[in-house]
């Protein structure tokens, strides 16, 4: 028969390596060169997969570029819209 209290130790050993080795992992994956990595992996696939659905779709693809593009400059567009209406109304 065991003895108990060494089969405890081993249990507690076993503990410790396994927490320890979660740590390095944990580590590993939150260090800002594996988050920068991670990132740069990811906003490529999304590349490679819009490419991928625009060339079966160019409408669609043409369609979400032109809403991407209102969006980026709906300040200067609304500005010039607003200079417009006011020479319009002075005429």
């Amino acid at each position: 028969m065991t003895d108990p209290l060494s089969t405890s130790e081993i249990d507690l050993q076993t503990a410790r390596t396994r927490l320890k080795n979660s740590l390095s992992s944990v580590k590993a994956r939150v260090s800002p060169k594996a988050l920068k990595d991670d990132a740069l992996n990811a906003a490529k696939n999304r590349l490679i997969g819009v490419a991928v659905a625009s060339r079966r779709s160019p409408v669609i693809a043409v369609g979400a570029l032109a809403v991407a593009g209102l969006i980026a400059f709906r300040k200067p567009i609304s500005a010039a819209i607003k200079r417009l209406s006011k020479e319009k109304k002075n005429v």
